[in-house]
């Protein structure tokens, strides 16, 4: 069995959708992101530990993730692909559903890695913490909203800040190895960037936010 990326439900290993969400399911999602530079760090190796666990691991580590900042995710990529499609209404619409689905679900696992980057390195300082309880959508919002009006370098560490570019990189590789997005115009290709990195850092606020409210 694997999880959707979107709803983070289980569903069969050949699964193309998600009966419970309709998401589309990327292949591949569990695909190595080593780099040479990032070996014999500890963050990096637990983000890795988490991102790549399967079976009961896997489940452990999203039962981190708070009811509310699922809602949080889903509210956002849609948000993001919705300003997509506004922004290049004949490219975006001229895309294939499975394609404009491929994207949605990679802005899933843009997110969901950010997250996992700052709940890493709060693993790595603490074993011990718990899921954030009693943590409302309108309260999440609000509290991220405020870091990010900080600037990256006062809510990240520096080896933070690297694996989230590197992990960008990569989910952006991926999602462009499908023929119909590849073709899509430079500058489309280039918002498509934009977005990428801009969810996997709200992924990575939202946690920051959670820590900060469970003090």
């Amino acid at each position: 069995m694997i999880y959707c990326t979107n709803c983070g439900k289980q569903i069969d290993d050949d699964s193309k959708f998600c009966p419970f969400c309709g998401a589309a399911v990327v292949e591949n999602e569990q695909a190595d992101v080593e780099d040479n530079t990032q070996q014999n760090s500890p963050l990096w190796d637990k983000f890795v530990e988490i991102r790549d666990a399967k079976g009961e691991k896997r489940e452990k580590y999203l039962n981190f993730i708070p009811d509310a900042t699922w809602t949080v995710m889903k509210n956002m990529r849609e948000n993001v692909l919705d300003e997509l499609k506004q922004a290049y209404p004949e490219e975006i619409g001229n895309l294939p559903y499975k394609d404009v689905e491929i994207i949605l679900s990679f802005f899933s696992i843009a997110q969901r890695d950010g997250y996992i980057v700052k709940l890493s390195n709060r693993l790595l300082k603490d074993s011990r913490i718990k899921k954030a309880k009693d943590l409302t959508v309108d309260h999440l919002v609000s509290r991220w909203q405020r870091e990010l009006d900080m600037d990256v370098e006062k809510v990240t560490e520096p080896e933070e800040l690297n694996i989230l570019n590197l992990i960008s990189v990569f989910d952006i590789d991926q999602v462009l190895e499908d023929e119909k997005i590849k073709e899509l115009p430079n500058k489309v290709i280039e918002s498509i960037k934009t977005d990428f990195y801009k969810l996997t850092y709200w992924g990575f606020i939202l946690a920051l936010v959670e820590e900060k409210l469970q003090k």
